[in-house]
């Protein structure tokens, strides 16, 4: 959150302050950019699951799938299925 805030050129408060108006914090959006992605590379790409975990912040191929199937309801090889990849 810290290189965010600072980035956009806020302090961290700031930041939080301004997601709490949209009514939402910082870890919903991470969680959103998050999911979006996955379903993108899963379903457009050929990248490996382990770096897609990688670009997506996760240490573990394991917390990866787990994330994948709480936003999808399925594991990340059944996305990867129906999409174009």
């Amino acid at each position: 959150m810290g290189n965010v805030a600072s980035t956009m050129g806020l302090t961290q408060k700031a930041l939080q302050r301004a997601l709490g108006r949209q009514g939402t914090c910082f870890r919903h959006v991470l969680e959103d950019a998050r999911s979006s992605m996955a379903a993108h590379y899963l379903t457009r790409t050929n990248l490996p699951m382990k770096e897609i975990a990688y670009l997506l912040g996760f240490s573990e191929t394991s917390a990866f799938s787990r994330a994948v199937k709480r936003w999808f309801g399925q594991p990340p090889r059944a996305i990867r299925e129906q999409g174009d990849g």
